[in-house]
């Protein structure tokens, strides 16, 4: 009988203990949960830029930092075609959306040979959902006045599943203007260990250990 009560106190100081450590692991979560809300509330994707030694321009903005994947993907979840793409992922490292545009300004382009006829230069302008074109042709030139393309970047860093036992770490970017073809893509990701109590196996164990410890307790 003293060896079943004593067994019965272990198992109850093991019960208490992941009990313990789910509960600050919960509180931990809901306080990033909230935390997060009011990080998204507040963030705007300004584009600040700086220039380099080399004169280059620097585009940044600061990332907001978020719990796992689930979150990003939860984030991301309105926008159909980017929802799509993280649904296949994993685990994410990073979920970057970038909005350029491209301008080309004030370029001539001389003629080889007169136009042979006397006319005012004739303005053209080309409105299409993929780029802004306006030239102005006259006899013996043709001035691109302004040409602007626009293009929204989605890219994601992470492990994909490419197939039923088969994962990669890649990253993928999708282009929203179809003028525009991503030619080439390097990356380089920083592999970083989960704390010991994140891990699937720590979850796992003390799932176990409070479910054998409630059963034993209800069996004595």
């Amino acid at each position: 009988m003293e060896t079943q009560n004593n067994n019965a106190r272990t198992f109850l100081i093991l019960l208490v203990i992941t009990v313990i450590i789910l509960l600050v692991n919960q509180t931990c979560h809901n306080r990033n949960k909230n935390r997060l809300v009011d990080d998204l509330t507040a963030y705007k994707d300004t584009a600040y830029t700086y220039k380099t030694k080399h004169n280059k321009l620097v585009a940044y903005n600061q990332v907001l930092e978020v719990e796992n994947t689930k979150q990003i993907k939860l984030i991301n979840q309105k926008d159909k075609e980017y929802s799509d793409l993280l649904k296949k992922y994993k685990d994410i490292d990073a979920s970057v959306i970038v909005h350029t545009i491209t301008v080309i300004q004030k370029d001539t382009i001389y003629l080889d040979k007169l136009i042979p006829c006397d006319f005012e230069p004739i303005v053209i302008t080309k409105k299409d959902p993929f780029y802004l074109f306006k030239a102005t042709l006259s006899q013996d030139k043709f001035i691109i006045d302004s040409l602007a393309i626009p293009n929204t970047q989605k890219i994601v860093v992470g492990v994909k599943r490419v197939g039923w036992f088969r994962k990669e770490r890649r990253a993928e970017i999708i282009n929203s203007n179809p003028l525009i073809h991503t030619e080439s893509i390097g990356g380089y990701v920083v592999s970083k260990d989960k704390k010991w109590f994140e891990t699937d196996a720590f979850k796992i164990g003390a799932s176990f250990v409070g479910g054998f410890a409630l059963a034993k307790m209800g069996k004595n």
